[in-house]
Formats: structure tokens, C-alpha cells, sequence
């Protein structure tokens, strides 16, 4: 398979047909100058659907939140819930007395935040038990910030690390590396490329905002450089910085220098439970969970499923 993005940048041809293109591909092939692209296995192709899908799940959850909170701001309505969708949170919308139409999207959108919380949950319970047996998950979870959920995400989405030479490569590939620009004696550092999954980006950048709540040298670096170029830029520098460090980590086959030992065993504590979870729903078909009820008055109703 061939990059398309390298190969625009060999061929600056403004006709666009398949002969065209066909001969362009041969061509390039002949003269062995066809950048090739990385093909994941079908297992790793497999795992990016469903976290895609994971990630997909939880902006939708995120918008009906935000739904929510419209109406309830459209009528005047406020709340002292440090949760609104917790348990509590869903019995006060519930009992909101509002005008017609607005009840009505109200109701749908309880009934649709809980199928997605749902949805997630279930998701979550087969990521775990993906997680539970994967070496290299266990690697960098020793992160502080880094669940089995970023960490899978952040492996599928590099696919084989041995692929990336050195960590600069990686980094480029994540799009986090910043584009020069440089004539003559004059050199500027622009923004990050932004090339690569988007995904990774985010997923690091999350991870990069939990380790620097954590004391270490990471939080040190995003203090240090926050002085002088803002939070938002140091964080992505800080990101940058955890992904050279996870290169290396997966690499050498090390865990995190200055992780917290009692952190990372809650951590697979939660990741195993979970993992226990799905396991119960593919041998008896029916999701058994504490939190259920929890579950059920944000909007579930059905408690079966075929078998997984």
C-alpha cells in the first residue's frame, strides 16, 4: 500500500484520473521511488474500530449532557448537584415541571444518556478484558494518567513500535513534532505538523494533562515551560515529552521510572473487575452489575443480551 500524502509530494500533477494515476503509481514503483505505508494486522485494525467507536460513543454522551444543561438554563432552572447525572441528579430532572415540548426533549435525552452509558460501559468491560492480558498496556499504565483505555489507544493507534527507528520519528508520525521553516541563515519553528491520527493527539494530551498533576519531572518541565509559553502550548510540549518516554519505555520493555506503585495496582485492580464483568456476560448472555440501578434510572430498561 502506498502513502498517499508522500505521494503528492513527489508528483505535483494537477490532472486527476485512474489512467493517469495508474501510470504515475507504475512509474514510481518502477523507478522504486513508491513510499509505502504501514498496513496493521487485522487484530490491531480490529481493536482502533472499537476504540474509535469508544471515543465516538462518549462525544455523543457529552453532547446530551450538553443538551440538557440548555434546557435547564432555558428555563431558569438551577441546581446545586456537584453531579448532575448522577443518581440524585436524574431523580431532579425528572421531576422538573416544564413546559410541553421542552419535557419532551428532556425525557428523550435521559432515555439517550443512559443507552449511552450503557453502550460505554459494556464497550469498557471488553476493553478491559483486551487490556488484562497485553504486556505492553501493563507497561504503561504504570503511568500516572494513563488507564487501560489511553494506553490501548495510544498502542493500536503506533501499531509495531519497532517500525519507528527512534523516537523522532514517532513523534512525527503523531503529528506533534513542529514544522520549520528555513531559508538562507533564517530559521522559524512553526506550529505542530498535525499529521497522523488525531486520536493519539488526544489521547496524549489527556495523558500529558493527568501526569503533571502528579510530582515529578514532567510536572516540573509543564511548570517550567508554562512560565514562559502558556499552558496550552507547554501541555502539548509535555505530551511530546511522555511520548519519547513511552517510546522508550515500550522499547526497552521498562516501566515508568517515577510511577506510584499503589496508583498502578488500583489501576489493574479497576481494569480486572471490569475485565470479570464481560467475562460473566459472554458465559451467561445477561449483564450482572452492582451498578445497574444506577444505570437504570438514567433511561435503561433492557437487562439481557445475547450471548457475546
Amino acid at each position: 500500500m502506498a502513502a498517499p500524502g508522500k505521494i503528492k509530494l513527489i508528483s505535483q500533477s494537477k490532472k486527476k484520473t485512474d489512467p493517469h494515476d495508474s501510470r504515475l503509481l507504475a512509474d514510481l514503483l518502477r523507478l522504486n521511488y513508491l513510499p509505502p505505508s504501514y498496513v496493521p494486522t487485522e487484530e490491531i485494525e480490529d481493536l482502533r474500530k472499537l476504540l474509535r467507536h469508544r471515543k465516538n460513543l462518549g462525544e455523543k454522551r457529552t453532547m446530551t449532557k450538553n443538551q440538557i444543561h440548555a434546557i435547564l438554563q432555558r428555563n431558569g432552572i438551577k441546581h446545586g448537584f456537584s453531579d448532575l447525572f448522577g443518581r440524585d441528579g436524574i431523580r431532579f430532572l425528572k421531576q422538573q415541571n416544564l413546559p410541553q415540548l421542552e419535557e419532551i426533549i428532556l425525557q428523550g435525552s435521559i432515555r439517550e444518556l443512559g443507552f449511552l452509558s450503557y453502550e460505554i460501559h459494556v464497550i469498557d468491560m471488553r476493553l478491559a478484558a483486551i487490556a488484562e492480558t497485553d504486556k505492553q498496556t501493563h507497561l504503561l499504565m504504570s503511568i500516572p494518567g494513563v488507564d487501560y483505555y489511553s494506553a490501548l489507544v495510544i498502542l493500536s493507534e503506533i501499531g509495531d513500535i519497532y517500525r519507528f527507528p527512534n523516537s523522532k520519528k514517532l513523534v512525527g508520525y503523531a503529528g506533534l513534532a513542529p514544522r520549520v521553516y528555513q531559508s538562507g541563515k533564517t530559521k522559524h519553528h512553526g506550529h505542530i505538523s498535525k499529521d497522523g491520527p488525531s486520536i493519539l493527539r488526544w489521547v496524549l494530551a489527556l495523558s500529558a494533562h493527568g501526569v503533571i498533576k502528579k510530582p515529578g519531572k514532567l510536572r516540573r518541565f509543564y511548570l517550567r515551560l508554562s512560565k514562559r509559553i502558556g499552558k496550552s502550548k507547554a501541555l502539548v510540549a509535555t505530551a511530546r515529552k511522555l511520548l519519547i518516554i513511552m517510546y522508550h519505555m515500550l522499547t526497552k520493555q521498562k516501566e515508568y521510572e517515577e510511577r506510584d506503585d499503589d496508583l498502578t495496582k488500583r489501576k489493574i485492580k479497576r481494569m480486572k473487575a471490569k475485565s470479570q464483568r464481560i467475562i460473566r456476560l459472554k458465559e451467561t448472555g445477561m449483564l450482572r452489575n452492582e451498578n445497574y440501578e444506577q444505570l437504570a434510572e438514567k433511561g435503561i430498561t433492557m437487562v439481557t443480551f445475547s450471548p457475546a
